[in-house]
C-alpha cells in the first residue's frame, strides 16, 4: 500500500511539473467598467501646445472618478521624438502607457481611427463608451473624404507643421488630412458597438446636418456650434461629469464646460434618436425656408450664426442658429413653428447660451449685427443654402449635398 501511494505521488508530482512547462495561464479577460472614455487627441498641429495643459486637467478629473471606470487616451502630440502612443489615467492621475506606436500615421485616417479605438476595447472593456473629439473640426463642411481641406481632427502624418497661403482666404493654413463626417459614420459602423456620446471638443460640431449623419453611431452628439477656445473643454471638471450614470449626465458636462467660459461659448447636446422625426417635421417647412433666407436683405443680416465662410476672398455668414431662423421665418404662422420645435426640443433637449464667440477670426467678437436671446437661441446651426455661397472653385451649396439631412429634410425637391 505504501509502495503503492509512493507510485501515485510520483505520477501527480509528474504531472504537475509538466504542465507548468506548458508556460503560464492565460490571464483572465479584465473586468468590463461600466463606462470606458476615450479621448482621441489629434494634436499633430497648431493646438499641440494645449496637450499637456489638458492632459493634466484630465488627470486631475480622474482622481475623481471611481476606479472601476476607465479613461483611456490617445495621443498624437507634434513631436519627432515621441510617436503615437495609448495610455490610462489610474485613479492616482498616473499614465500608464498601454501601447506605443514605432512611427507616425495619420490620425485623421478612418481605417487608423478605427484601430486604434478597436485596440483601446480590447484592452479596457466596459458596458458603454465615450468618444471625446479633440482638435481642429469644421462641422459638416468637407471636401473629400480624407481631405486637404475641413474635417475634424487636421494631421500632417510626419510630426511637421507645413503651411500655405490659401488664395480664397488669403490667409495661411496649416497643411495635412482631415476626416469628414460621413466617413467618420462609415468607419464607426464597423465598431462592435455604439457610443453612448461624442464629446466635440473642437469647433463647429453642433448642427443639424452632424447629428443627423452620426444618429445611428452615437445617442448623444455634445459640443458648440461655434469656435471654441484653444484650451478647450475644462477636463478637470469635465472628466467627472463624463461618467456620471443618470439619464441627464450631458447638462453636467455642458454646464461643467459652460463655468469655464460663462457667456463666451454657445454648447447644446442632440438627441440622436429624434434626429429622423426632426427631418420629417422640417421638410414641409422647407419651402418657407428657403423663400426667407434668400429674399433676406442683406442675405441674413441681424440673424444668429456661428461661423464664417470665405467665397471670392470675402467672409460670409454660415452656419445660422436654426431655431431662430424658423422662428422669423413663421412669424405670421406661429402654430407651424410650435409644432416644429415641440420635435426639435426633444432632438436638442439641453443648451447653454452665450453673448459672444469667435468665427474665423481668431477674436472674440461682440456681435453688433445681431442679439442673442432666449427666445431664439438653440446652440445648433443649420445650412441654407443661398447663391452667396457658389464659388468656383468651391461651394457650400456643393459640399452639403454629401450629407443625409439633405436628402432627409428635403432639399432635393427645392432644386
Amino acid at each position: 500500500m505504501k509502495h503503492l501511494l509512493t507510485i501515485i505521488s510520483a505520477i501527480l508530482l509528474f504531472t504537475a511539473c509538466s504542465k507548468d512547462d506548458d508556460g503560464p495561464l492565460t490571464p483572465p479577460e479584465p473586468e468590463a467598467a461600466h463606462r470606458t472614455v476615450i479621448v482621441y487627441m489629434v494634436g499633430e498641429n497648431n493646438l499641440d501646445p494645449y496637450m499637456r495643459n489638458d492632459i493634466n486637467e484630465m488627470r486631475q478629473g480622474r482622481m475623481q472618478v471611481a476606479a472601476s471606470e476607465n479613461l483611456v487616451l490617445y495621443v498624437d502630440k507634434l513631436s519627432k521624438t515621441e510617436m503615437p502612443f495609448i495610455a490610462k489615467v489610474n485613479t492616482d492621475g498616473n499614465l500608464d502607457t498601454l501601447y506605443r506606436y514605432e512611427k507616425d500615421f495619420y490620425s485623421s485616417n478612418p481605417d487608423s481611427m478605427i484601430i486604434v479605438i478597436n485596440r483601446i476595447y480590447q484592452m479596457c472593456p466596459a458596458k458603454d463608451y465615450g468618444l471625446v473629439l479633440w482638435g481642429h473640426a469644421t462641422g459638416w463642411l468637407m471636401e473629400d473624404s480624407v481631405a486637404t481641406h475641413r474635417g475634424y481632427g487636421i494631421d500632417t502624418g510626419n510630426n511637421d507643421l507645413p503651411t500655405y497661403y490659401d488664395e480664397q482666404s488669403h490667409a495661411y493654413m496649416y497643411a495635412g488630412k482631415w476626416l469628414n463626417i460621413p466617413s467618420m459614420r462609415e468607419a464607426f459602423k464597423k465598431l462592435p458597438f455604439k457610443w453612448k456620446f461624442i464629446l466635440g471638443d473642437c469647433c463647429n460640431m453642433m448642427n443639424v446636418e452632424d447629428g443627423y449623419e452620426l444618429r445611428e453611431v452615437t445617442d448623444y452628439l455634445i459640443g458648440s456650434p461655434a469656435e471654441i477656445p484653444g484650451n478647450g473643454s475644462p477636463y478637470n471638471t469635465v472628466v467627472p461629469a463624463m461618467f456620471q450614470q443618470n439619464e441627464n449626465f450631458y447638462e453636467a458636462v455642458i454646464d461643467a464646460y459652460g463655468d469655464a467660459y460663462p457667456g463666451y461659448v454657445p454648447l447644446s447636446v442632440i438627441n440622436t434618436s429624434w434626429m429622423e422625426a426632426l427631418a420629417e417635421e422640417t421638410r414641409p417647412l422647407l419651402s418657407r425656408l428657403n423663400e426667407y433666407v434668400n429674399n433676406e436683405s442683406n442675405l441674413m443680416a441681424n440673424h444668429v450664426y456661428y461661423n464664417n465662410t470665405f467665397v471670392d476672398g470675402k467672409r460670409k455668414h454660415i452656419m445660422f442658429d436654426v431655431r431662430e431662423v424658423v422662428r422669423k421665418a413663421f412669424a405670421d404662422e406661429p402654430a407651424k413653428y410650435d409644432n416644429w420645435y415641440q420635435v426639435f426640443k426633444r432632438a436638442v433637449p439641453y443648451n447653454r447660451i452665450a453673448e459672444m464667440w469667435s468665427t474665423n477670426s481668431h477674436i472674440a467678437i461682440n456681435f453688433s449685427d445681431f442679439t442673442v436671446t432666449e427666445d431664439y437661441f438653440s446652440g445648433v446651426s443649420m445650412f441654407f443654402p443661398m447663391d452667396q455661397y457658389t464659388y468656383e472653385e468651391w461651394s457650400c451649396n456643393e459640399a452639403v449635398k454629401k450629407m443625409s439631412w439633405y436628402y432627409a429634410a428635403g432639399w432635393p425637391s427645392l432644386d
